[in-house]
């Protein structure tokens, strides 16, 4: 569920059907928290390079746990690792 934690309101609710989608939610609010806090609006695949270094810095204790998930972090980058 996102919660809207203002209003304290459910503002939706998705449905998560593999570790793959959970692992791919998890990473891309860790990116949107970073691109948050310099308070830039565009994508990951968009980011600069501190914003990047940041991303897969957040990313990495994730990654070293799942790292069958490697490949979500380089798609989401757009690296061609």
């Amino acid at each position: 569920m996102r919660i809207n934690i203002q209003y304290r309101k459910i503002e939706e609710a998705i449905v998560i059907e593999c570790g793959e989608e959970l692992c791919e939610l998890l990473l891309y609010e860790i990116s949107s928290d970073v691109l948050l806090l310099t308070e830039n609006e565009h994508s990951e695949k968009e980011a600069d390079p501190l914003e990047r270094q940041e991303i897969v810095r957040r990313w990495e204790p994730y990654i070293q746990q799942l790292p069958e998930y490697q490949y979500l972090c380089n798609k989401m980058l757009c690296n061609k690792e």
